[in-house]
């Protein structure tokens, strides 16, 4: 939830920085009610606009459907940094470009798109992945790294999927 009118800051501009880097659900709820506000909500990437003061079971309501019609799993397709991935037909895209990803592939792209700029490290990765880090060695998890990395290189993605050094992964 987002106001419009907040100290030293618009909400406005807020919401377009946020979706700039997440698809996260933002609801404005705030006092201003002209249609010029709630406008410039939807034009800023605003989910839904609320006006003060209001029924907080209309509100709950709301914020649950803006969760649930964000919700990364209905998505076809998820993109990050101007790259899809199709959730269906487990494909990569960038710009006219697409390349076909193994199903470990697939699963470490999709895992780091829901996670976009948090680092994973390889333990929580491999986790993911087999769901028992202790069966599997790490050489596995870099194998199927690499290959991603060549297949992303190979549309234009160079250094999409990067190193922090020591503890993960992260795009």
């Amino acid at each position: 939830m987002l106001d419009i009118n907040l100290p030293n800051e618009n909400g406005f501009m807020i919401c377009k920085e946020i979706k700039k880097h997440r698809q996260t659900p933002i609801i404005f709820v705030t006092s201003r009610n002209t249609e010029e506000d709630e406008l410039n909500s939807i034009l800023s990437g605003g989910d839904d606009f609320v006006t003060k003061p209001y029924n907080k079971y209309i509100l709950l309501e709301k914020i649950r459907r803006a969760l649930k019609l964000n919700d990364p799993t209905r998505y076809k397709e998820l993109i990050v940094h101007d790259v899809g991935l199709d959730l269906h037909f487990s494909v990569v895209k960038y710009h006219d470009k697409e390349v076909e990803l193994t199903r470990n592939e697939f699963r470490i792209l999709y895992y780091l798109f829901l996670n976009v700029g948090q680092i994973l490290s390889k333990e929580k990765l491999t986790q993911y992945l087999w769901n028992d880090q202790y069966y599997l060695d790490e050489t596995i998890l870099l194998v199927n790294i690499n290959r991603l990395r060549k297949k992303l290189e190979d549309i234009g993605l160079d250094n999409f999927v990067k190193t922090k050094r020591g503890v993960g992964y992260y795009v």
